[in-house]
Parts: structure tokens; sequence; C-alpha cells
């Protein structure tokens, strides 16, 4: 599968040149959706800096809480390879608004079930 992004009028031309150009002998789907950002690097940062606090503090392994995390709470998505799927699950590329919502459920569970006081984002800017 091929894909395109659209920024501009010269890139949407383009992609309407191709599909103008495809073999209609043959079947071909196209598809398009919107295009989001993934997390960014502060939210994964903060999420890391989470993780490493809760390690700590309950002598669990970073990764294995990451795992515990994902499988709680991180979006099911269906991937296919090789004629196959498989549902995987991922922080890696979900969107900021997904993370965000991922990490409240994070924050939630370690703060409101185990009281450990994990850092927000304003906290870490005090002077």
């Amino acid at each position: 599968m091929t894909t395109h992004s659209i920024t501009n009028e010269h890139q949407r031309a383009a992609i309407i040149k191709a599909i103008s150009a495809l073999n209609l002998d043959k079947a071909w789907t196209v598809e398009l959706k919107r295009k989001t950002k993934g997390r960014s690097l502060s939210q994964n940062a903060l999420y890391h800096k989470w993780l490493g606090i809760v390690a700590q503090d309950t002598g669990n392994d970073h990764d294995d809480l990451h795992e515990f995390c994902k499988d709680k709470w991180c979006p099911v998505k269906v991937v296919e390879m090789f004629g196959e799927q498989k549902e995987v699950r991922s922080t890696k590329k979900l969107t900021t608004a997904e993370m965000t919502e991922y990490m409240d459920r994070v924050y939630a569970f370690f703060v409101g079930d185990f009281g450990i006081l994990l850092p927000i984002p304003e906290e870490l800017h005090l002077g």
C-alpha cells in the first residue's frame, strides 16, 4: 500500500493524476482520511517519566509496567501482515488525543488507586 500526504494544491493534483492513470482492468481501493498528529515527544517523555516513578515506588520493571498499561488501556489496532490480521497495542502510533486519553487513565490508576504522586506538565515547569 502506498500512502501520500496532501498538504498543497500540487500534491492534490499529482494524486488526482495518479488516480486518473490507474488501469481499470484491475480493482482498486482508495482510502482518504484526515491526517492527525502523532503523540508528541513531550507526551512520550512524561509517560516514561511516570513509569520510572511507578517502577521506583513499586519495585516493578519499567518495561513490564509499560506492557501492563498497554494491555489495560491502549486501544487495539488491527494490522494485516502476510494475509493475516493481528491485534496489537502500541503507544507509538497513537494520536496526541489518543495519547492524552491513555495517559489520563494511567495517571488516574496510579495516583487514585496507589497514591503514587506523578508530576503533571504544569508542575514540571515550576521554578
